[in-house]
């Protein structure tokens, strides 16, 4: 994760932080989120992956598996990042049955708490 954001940054500086995370704060560290792809490695890590047969599948069912989409399309102001079609994060099935009948945009919402913070200075 460190070489990761430490190469975004120096593409897009302080821009990085809308889609990678810092060291110590990807939600991967979690062991909850995976980053997803197709068999045929089409869109892979870019935002036609909403447009394959599995970004569809994935989007459509993944609650029913106690996943959710955690970086929604128009949820950045939210959640902090821009939209990761293929992000998705374990929360359990009941949680997932909850998030998908209450038609919750974001994971913050869905928590009732208050949008994601920026980072706070080392």
């Amino acid at each position: 994760q460190r070489q990761i954001f430490a190469d975004n940054t120096k593409i897009s500086g302080t821009n990085a932080e809308t889609y990678s995370a810092r060291p110590r704060y990807s939600e991967h560290h979690t062991g909850l989120a995976a980053d997803l792809a197709d068999t045929a490695l089409q869109c892979t890590l870019i935002d036609c992956f909403a447009d394959t047969s599995a970004g569809k599948w994935l989007a459509e069912h993944s609650w029913k598996y106690g996943y959710i989409l955690r970086y929604p399309k128009d949820g950045e102001k939210i959640t902090g990042y821009t939209y990761e079609p293929w992000h998705f994060r374990y929360i359990g099935k009941e949680a997932a049955a909850a998030y998908h009948t209450r038609g919750a945009h974001t994971y913050e919402e869905f928590l009732e708490v208050e949008p994601m913070p920026h980072y706070e200075d080392e």
